[in-house]
């Protein structure tokens, strides 16, 4: 919240001080795409944990461990899920971090358009 808060201020910075030159009028538009791109990807995308995986239900796994006549198949079993759901949940991180990367980098570039816009 606060990354986006910081883009809407810089982009009201932007649009309050620019002039009527075409460099300003691109500036102040590369700002607004900047402000979209850092909501979407950081309220839209980031902000939201739908895709974490749970290996197994415990219960069900304790009950099956009291019931099972392999216990080294069972080890194994468990082993696995916990494996899967770990790569899986890995592959969801890297996702928000590009994400929060592409969040970053259009911060920056509009710092720098409003320094460009403000500087005489």
């Amino acid at each position: 919240m606060g990354i986006t808060t910081l883009s809407l201020t810089l982009f009201g910075v932007g649009f309050s001080g620019f002039s009527e030159s075409t460099l300003d009028i691109v500036l102040v538009i590369i700002s607004g795409v900047c402000v979209l791109v850092v909501s979407l990807s950081g309220l839209g995308l980031i902000m939201r944990v739908r895709d974490w995986e749970k290996p197994c239900n415990l219960e069900d796994s304790e009950i099956s461990a009291f019931n099972s006549t392999n216990t080294a198949e069972f080890l194994m079993e468990l082993c696995r899920s916990y494996r899967e759901a770990t790569e899986r949940n890995e592959r969801t991180l890297k996702r928000k971090a590009t994400w929060f990367t592409s969040i970053v980098a259009s911060t920056l570039v509009e710092i720098v358009c409003v320094i460009i816009m403000l500087t005489p």
